[in-house]
């Protein structure tokens, strides 16, 4: 089953659905935003490389680098994101854990967005806001440590 990310009222997710977005080959620009970093990347075209510009709270200057094979896995996955279960009880919608992704392929549309929930632990799981409800993803959170680590875990081998 295919569906967009963006839920709404009343659009209960199935478990075992993979919840689709945008083509990632297709995708020309991402944001992720955070609590406490920023993430734009874009390209020109499907063929091109993304450059990145990345930013946090923490640092005055934003990093630049282009697009590599960390940056290729983050997409890949979220743009399909496999639901294991739903959430019973919810967890803090507005917590500084959550983090905003969107992605645009240059279309008529305005595009995708996500709203997930990073680990706090080793124990966790990353967690998918889909309208009113919250369901548990497969979601590799090594990803999350290339997202914080900036270029150096997206950007293309120096």
């Amino acid at each position: 089953m295919t569906d967009t990310a963006s839920g709404g009222e009343g659009h209960r997710r199935e478990v075992e659905t993979v919840v689709r977005s945008l083509d990632p080959k297709l995708v020309l620009q991402v944001v992720v935003s955070g609590s406490d970093r920023k993430l734009f990347a874009y390209r020109q075209s499907p063929d091109d490389a993304f450059h990145i510009v990345f930013a946090t709270r923490k640092t005055r200057d934003a990093e630049h680098c282009f697009s590599g094979p960390g940056f290729v896995r983050f997409l890949e996955a979220v743009t399909s994101l496999p639901v294991m279960g739903e959430l019973r009880n919810t967890v803090d919608p507005v917590s500084e854990d959550w983090v905003v992704i969107e992605l645009w392929d240059g279309g008529g549309s305005t595009g995708d967005e996500t709203r997930l929930r990073r680990p706090n632990s080793a124990s966790e799981r990353t967690i998918l806001q889909y309208g009113y409800d919250q369901y548990v993803v497969d979601f590799d959170g090594a990803l999350w440590d290339s997202i914080r680590s900036g270029c150096a875990g997206l950007g293309a081998p120096s």
